[in-house]
């Protein structure tokens, strides 16, 4: 078997590029079902979130066909035009190089906040994605485990995710630094995913003030309201509240500005360019960019929250070494694996090894 690795992550790629190729859960899906149909890939499992899409692809033909197939599909679900210029961001592994990759991925070796937990989750729901379509075989099944076993090591054994540095963290951290002490701050939250409950935690921890959240659906901005004691209200009532909060953080799913240029001038100008710091940790992104020329407005995205993060990382470096001996562990335990239930011998096929997918 033939592994191959496609993607595009935060290391080398700035956001305005990556939100191009985020897959909502609908478009993973549509992916592997587009996939599933090229007779030259056996399996394949699909990772996006707002620091990276990736694709592992167990493949029949040659890489060089194999990227070509698995590119048309991605701008296929995007609704997308090759072109040269988006393609040359992808960056390309193949066989042990790729399972390696996919273990840094896995232990938080390779995030933005380095050890952040979340990965490890959003790993699980992409190879269980894999299997309810019908694309994770024993191959991808003996790779996936002894990864995810990687992963759970390293946030157990190692201080790699001590500590807070999560995206979520992050926002408040950077909310901290533009207005100061939250407790008597008026605070918004637009969306009611995951990402806005840890933000919203965060918030809560911090004592902060009045805390009201807008989301598509009714139902969960009520959910979150209720958990950290604030107040729901409809996309209706968002002009309103706009006018009086402090700070405005949007983690949504939304596909277009949610927040543009031209809704938000009328709002400052009621607020006569009170200050308004508004933070968004969404991919792709839901405030225009230029909302931040408005006067009294001051942008954050999510690439802007890295500064910060870095600072708390001392301790969860300290760890790198630690986490990169378990990997080596397992890559051996792979391989012993890999020989003894398959008959390859990686010294002659490094290429032929197990196709994993994220």
């Amino acid at each position: 078997m033939k592994l191959i690795v496609i993607g595009i992550t935060h290391k080398e790629v700035p956001v305005e590029i990556r939100e191009n190729f985020f897959l909502s859960p609908e478009e993973r899906r549509r992916f592997l079902r587009y996939i599933r149909t090229d007779d030259g890939i056996l399996e394949t499992i699909i990772l996006s979130t707002c620091n990276r899409t990736e694709i592992y692809a167990n493949v029949l033909r040659d890489l060089q066909g194999a990227r070509e197939s698995i590119l048309d599909a991605l701008y296929t679900v995007k609704g997308l035009e090759r072109q040269d210029v988006l393609d040359m961001h992808f960056f390309q592994l193949a066989g042990y190089d790729g399972i390696r990759h996919f273990m840094e991925v896995a232990t938080g070796l390779d995030s933005l906040v380095i050890g952040e937990k979340q990965i490890l989750g959003q790993v699980k729901a992409a190879v269980e994605m894999s299997r309810e379509e019908g694309l994770l075989a024993r191959d991808f099944n003996l790779l996936t485990q002894t990864v995810i076993r990687a992963g759970k090591k390293a946030q157990v054994e190692t201080s790699i995710s001590c500590g807070g540095a999560s995206v979520s963290w992050a926002a408040v951290q950077m909310a901290e630094r533009a207005l100061g002490e939250l407790g008597h701050r008026s605070i918004l939250i637009i969306g009611a995913g995951k990402m806005s409950e840890l933000t919203a935690s965060q918030l809560q921890r911090k004592g902060a003030g009045d805390t009201y959240v807008v989301n598509r659906t009714r139902e969960k901005a009520e959910t979150l309201a209720a958990r950290i004691g604030g107040r729901a209200y409809s996309y209706l009532d968002l002009y309103k509240i706009m006018g009086r909060v402090d700070l405005c953080i949007v983690s949504a799913s939304a596909g277009s500005y949610l927040l543009s240029r031209d809704y938000m001038a009328p709002v400052m100008r009621q607020r006569r360019n009170r200050e308004l710091i508004c933070i968004d940790i969404s991919t792709p992104r839901n405030i225009e960019p230029a909302v931040g020329d408005l006067p009294g407005v001051k942008l954050f995205k999510i690439d802007d929250l890295s500064a910060i993060v870095r600072e708390n990382l001392s301790k969860r470096r300290s760890a790198v070494a630690a986490v990169n001996k378990l990997i080596d562990c397992k890559m051996h335990e792979l391989k012993r694996k890999l020989r003894n239930e398959t008959g390859y011998d990686e010294r002659v096929l490094p290429y032929f090894v197990f196709s994993y997918s994220i």
